[in-house]
């Protein structure tokens, strides 16, 4: 979460700057939505603060769909809103359902997974397709960083349906700490 943080801060410094970079601002709800997630996950350890914790995971997928909609806003690309928030509506009454009525955390973790699997795909896809006048090089690095994050959440909702006892998704099994480390390496200093 502190990288997600820096991130904010330096596209915050972006926004401000009056830049003419399309879709930046949704870039920096991005960043501060998934900041935030961290966040309150973090902090629903704690019995006080535990009903901010349902809202973690969505704020995580949120963010992943305000990165979606800056992307096809920079590259002038349309949107599809209509998949976009069938995906979303799915992915919310799939969480809560197995939040509230019947509690399965492993399930849980399966759709938040997946959810950000399927965004990260919309992602790299956009990024590795079409026209990139001037956009090649850089387009290219971010989409096939955001390519390796769909198997990688698959695995991890995998894993997490199979093993029920890997219910976190900061778990010790090895593989449910990829899914983490590659944003790390993306956002990195």
């Amino acid at each position: 979460s502190l990288t997600m943080v820096t991130q904010v801060v330096a596209i915050f410094i972006q926004y401000r700057a009056d830049t003419p970079y399309r879709g930046i601002g949704w870039w920096l709800a991005g960043a501060a939505s998934m900041a935030l997630g961290f966040v309150v996950l973090a902090l629903g350890r704690n019995d006080y603060v535990r009903v901010l914790s349902v809202i973690g995971n969505p704020l995580l997928v949120l963010g992943r769909i305000c990165l979606l909609l800056g992307t096809l806003r920079f590259l002038k690309r349309e949107e599809p809103r209509r998949a976009i928030g069938a995906i979303f509506a799915a992915f919310l009454v799939l969480y809560y359902y197995h939040l509230f009525a019947v509690d399965d955390i492993a399930f849980r973790t399966v759709v938040v997974s997946a959810a950000i699997a399927v965004y990260s795909l919309m992602i790299a896809r956009a990024l590795l397709s079409g026209p990139r006048v001037g956009l090649a090089g850089p387009a290219g690095f971010t989409g096939a960083v955001f390519l390796p994050q769909r198997p990688l959440r698959s695995g991890a909702a995998a894993t997490s349906a199979w093993h029920s006892s890997s219910v976190s998704d900061f778990g010790s099994r090895s593989f449910g700490i990829l899914p983490f480390f590659l944003p790390s390496v993306m956002y990195g200093p």
